[in-house]
């Protein structure tokens, strides 16, 4: 029997890429505490990543979708595929788009997953809901409780970070300490 490697897949004679899903190797990129970091994924998404965050993601999307997971925070302009729609899994949650810019927040410490939309459209589902947002909407899912919440923003202060800005607005002292903790990779001490 001939066989045939493409990308570390291994291909028999008769499969195709383009007929069935593979196995596709993954990478991931671990952003350290005091960091950030800018990718373009192999589909010309561009991604930037917060301090303190994972992206793992396959070397060539193949298959009818383009799926990657995250675990902390991200901000992604997708490249449009109205044929194979991006996803992207986070703790609770999973967010589907065609092509458009959002945030995602998702550091396990926080017990929350949340959906920023900056433009385009995007679906949000859990294992119990699934809706769509608008620009300058929010999906905000208290994991343990699996309650998903959807309210209006100002959607460019959840993405400012990506600009070298803090932005905090009606945010509790402790969770914008966390973020300074994370950002500069220094420890906080405070009292309640």
């Amino acid at each position: 029997v001939l066989k045939e490697e493409k990308d570390g897949v291994m291909i028999l004679p008769g499969d195709s890429l383009a007929d069935k899903a593979v196995a596709v190797e993954k990478s991931w990129i671990v952003v350290p505490r005091g960091g950030e970091y800018q990718l373009i994924l192999p589909d010309g998404t561009k991604v930037w990543l917060n301090a303190g965050t994972k992206l793992t993601y396959p070397i060539a999307f193949v298959g009818k979708e383009r799926r990657v997971r995250l675990e902390g925070e991200g901000y992604f302009e997708v490249e449009r595929d109205e044929n194979k729609p991006f996803i992207v899994e986070i703790n609770g949650m999973e967010v589907k788009v065609l092509g458009t810019s959002f945030n995602l927040r998702s550091f396990a410490a926080d017990n929350r997953s949340t959906a920023t939309l900056i433009s385009g459209k995007i679906e949000v589902k859990t294992s119990s809901q699934s809706v769509e947002l608008s620009p300058n909407q929010q999906a905000d899912l208290l994991v343990r409780e699996n309650k998903l919440d959807v309210r209006e923003v100002d959607a460019i202060a959840y993405s400012a970070w990506t600009k070298g800005k803090f932005v905090f607005r009606r945010e509790r002292l402790e969770a914008i300490l966390d973020d300074v903790s994370r950002w500069y990779n220094v420890t906080v001490f405070y009292e309640q």
